[in-house]
């Protein structure tokens, strides 16, 4: 699944969009599905370079939980 993100991004000092992607995730005694961040992709960062990207420590992905519900 993928998802597009808003957030604050301080390597440009201002809000942003990154996508995000995800992975199905198998819930246990839930009726609920789980979603697990994979990664995510940056624009700004693959055409201009960001240093929050080459280390995967964007603060946008990083605030995201590891598993998200019901993202359908």
């Amino acid at each position: 699944m993928i998802r597009i993100v808003y957030g604050s991004c301080p390597e440009q000092d201002c809000e942003y969009d990154i996508t995000v992607y995800y992975a199905r995730v198998p819930t246990v005694n839930s009726h609920r599905t789980g979603y697990r961040k994979t990664g995510f992709n940056c624009d700004y960062g693959s055409l201009h370079g960001c240093s929050y990207e080459d280390r995967q420590q964007c603060p946008i992905y990083n605030n995201l939980p590891e598993i998200s519900y019901d993202l359908v």
